[in-house]
């Protein structure tokens, strides 16, 4: 199977509700917040970042569901181990 196949079947189940994308990532436990500045209350408002934020890590592209759910920071430095170790 290819990644885009795999990924292609985790949005399939994340709409169809068999999958759910976690808030934290399984790695580091983060849990992707945005800061915004409200200037007309001056107050800091901390909301989700969007979902998109923790990403689906496949370590088997044959078993597409099996996927860890990681932070974009996590995920690169999981790809930057791996083209080292490949190298």
């Amino acid at each position: 199977m290819t990644p885009k196949e795999a990924h292609a079947k985790v949005d399939a189940a994340i709409r169809s509700k068999k999958l759910f994308r976690p808030e934290k990532c399984e790695a580091c436990g983060v849990k992707p917040i945005k800061t915004y500045k409200d200037n007309y209350r001056n107050k800091i408002i901390q909301v989700p970042y969007k979902s998109q934020s923790i990403i689906a890590h496949h370590i088997d592209y044959e078993k597409p569901l099996d996927v860890v759910w990681l932070c974009r920071k996590c995920h690169s430095k999981i790809h930057k181990l791996f083209r080292s170790e490949n190298v």
